[in-house]
């Protein structure tokens, strides 16, 4: 928890500044509420890709939602940038196709974290990635997480030059 004290730090900021009502919860889905949407607060290096939940909880996304970007340089407490923006729903939900459901829960339920399975994994990985590259949008990255414990997952993420080509044009709230 202790690296994350940069980003509640942040959230609190947010919530002063903006009037957000932030969920109080460490695993809710949204980390609060603005405007009477619900808001996601990331807090980010300057130049560094927006990280984001699973692909699961992100692929379930349909309603509009806010998403407050702050970036950070030299210290995580200085921020130097932050945007405010409003996502349609419906354009987010399109990023992630449903034809990957199924094989991304194929792959989480059909290999061990064991090193034995490492071959496979990257085999596996670098299949999908040139897939979803090909069929979607690619403004969604797929981060593909695990170790040798207990780690096995997929998260998801803006890529940074798309944060600013795509979302920001796009979405972001003046």
């Amino acid at each position: 928890m202790e690296r994350q004290n940069h980003g509640f730090s942040f959230e609190q900021y947010c919530k002063d500044k903006y009037d957000i009502v932030l969920s109080g919860e460490y695993t809710s889905k949204w980390d609060g509420e603005l405007n009477g949407l619900p808001i996601s607060i990331k807090t980010e290096k300057f130049g560094s890709d927006i990280e984001m939940a699973d692909f699961f909880r992100n692929q379930q996304v349909n309603e509009d939602f806010y998403l407050l970007a702050g970036f950070w340089k030299d210290q995580k407490n200085n921020i130097v940038e932050e945007h405010l923006l409003k996502i349609k729903g419906d354009e987010y939900h399109q990023m992630f196709s449903e034809n990957y459901t199924d094989r991304l829960h194929n792959l989480l339920n059909n290999i061990t974290n064991d090193k034995s399975d490492d071959a496979k994994w990257k085999e596996q990985i670098t299949s999908i990635r040139k897939d979803w590259k090909n069929d979607t949008p690619n403004l969604i990255r797929l981060r593909f997480k695990r170790d040798h414990k207990s780690q096995k997952r997929i998260q998801c993420a803006i890529n940074n030059k798309d944060f600013y080509n795509y979302f920001i044009p796009n979405y972001e709230v003046i």
